[in-house]
């Protein structure tokens, strides 16, 4: 990935990517705490997480997140949840 300046982001294991010493990881609202994360990882790394709400946003952007990742925004049968829909 680096050769080709792709950043590798590990889904989940925050430990696989420190074995990685990948560029980031992205968890969900069931992994690890954001701010755990980022403690982990330090600054210089991407942290990622997935939202489904505005407060989930807001803590996730307070805890350290570079960017997050919404919930189906449309239903779906790949995926075991609710669509967050969209506001006019």
């Amino acid at each position: 990935c680096r050769a080709s300046r792709v950043p590798l982001i590990i889904n989940d294991r925050v430990d696989i990517a420190i074995a990685a010493d990948a560029d980031g990881v992205h968890v969900g609202q069931d992994d690890m705490p954001c701010a755990v994360v980022r403690r982990m990882l330090g600054p210089a790394k991407i942290v990622g997480v997935s939202v489904k709400t505005e407060v989930e946003a807001a803590a996730a952007q307070r805890d350290g997140a570079d960017y997050l990742g919404s919930g189906a925004v449309f239903p779906t049968t790949t995926k075991d949840s609710d669509a967050i829909g969209v506001e006019a």
